[in-house]
């Protein structure tokens, strides 16, 4: 597929939480395992990774993570979609 526009470019962002021994990057999450919460986003046309954050401790909402990872300044100007 072939790269589009800034304008009509579409991403697609969602924190997922990763299973992690290290209990300085893990937190216990809903799930009750230590897990961190990692934000990514993808490329609806494409299909590919555009970026993803730092993880944060996985008790923590994605939107909070998301606030905090930096990447909305690097998704300005382009049409992102995530979940509540």
């Amino acid at each position: 597929p072939r790269p589009v526009a800034g304008v009509e470019r579409l991403w697609i962002v969602d924190g997922t939480l990763v299973p992690v021994r290290d209990r300085t990057v893990g937190a216990s999450s809903r799930n009750y395992r230590f897990s961190a919460n990692v934000q990514v986003i993808i490329d609806a046309d494409t299909r590919l990774v555009v970026a993803s954050a730092r993880p944060a401790p996985g008790n923590k909402a994605d939107a909070h993570v998301w606030r905090e990872s930096g990447l909305p300044a690097l998704a300005a100007g382009t049409t992102v979609i995530a979940d509540g």
